[in-house]
């Protein structure tokens, strides 16, 4: 969980008063993190501190360095650092736009890092955004609806009718009014969906749950 210390911890043999680091990848490059020495046995027991206050997928590698120069690498392991509203689902290796209804948030999680967090309205009792996971299979910059005659700026369709996209009423009066979209999920931020939609690939997953 975020905020949370995790250690690493274990016995690195023969390697007694020996310089120990924990590293993690960090962009295809290992890179130092949290450097202590072995006690007389050779155990240890190192904070992991990197990433501690940021959710996403961690790899991590402990490296000891004996007396005599000798350098040993132990194999990599992962640790998934959650928020507590987001869904299992979120936490993978490509893109994935998180809804979480209840919590009225949206997650753009980037190879298992929440990269935004945006503000969000989602449909009223009646025309719920339908749970569950989908793909975004169209967009549109400047789109109209023929349906409810608004402008729909910045849609990404991932379930029939369904999108989202820029709302310049949510973004004049919040959640209130009529309770919800038509099923849609608005964004009031016009910076950030802007950018989402720069970012987002026809074939992106959206998972769209309740906290």
């Amino acid at each position: 969980m975020v905020g949370l210390t995790t250690n690493a911890w274990g016995t690195a043999r023969g390697a007694g008063n020996a310089s120990i680091q924990t590293q993690v990848l960090v962009n295809g490059t290992w890179r130092r993190s949290q450097v202590r020495t072995t006690n007389r046995w050779g155990s240890y027991k190192i904070p992991l501190t990197y990433g501690q206050d940021t959710p996403g997928r961690y790899r991590y590698r402990v490296v000891v360095t004996t007396p005599d120069g000798h350098t040993y690498a132990s194999g990599a392991r992962t640790i998934i650092r959650r928020l507590p509203n987001l869904d299992s689902r979120c936490y993978t290796s490509g893109n994935v736009i998180c809804i979480d209804r209840h919590g009225r948030k949206l997650y753009w999680v980037k190879r298992g890092r929440v990269d935004m967090v945006a503000d969000v309205r989602t449909g009223r009792p009646g025309l719920e955004t339908r749970l569950g996971v989908h793909r975004v299979y169209y967009k549109s910059r400047n789109h109209f609806s023929s349906i409810y005659h608004v402008n729909m700026p910045y849609s990404m369709f991932f379930s029939g009718g369904q999108a989202v996209h820029y709302s310049s009423e949510f973004a004049r009066i919040g959640w209130g009014g009529a309770g919800g979209s038509h099923g849609c999920v608005n964004m009031r931020d016009y910076g950030k969906i802007a950018r989402l939609y720069g970012e987002v690939r026809i074939g992106t997953r959206v998972v769209v749950y309740d906290s």
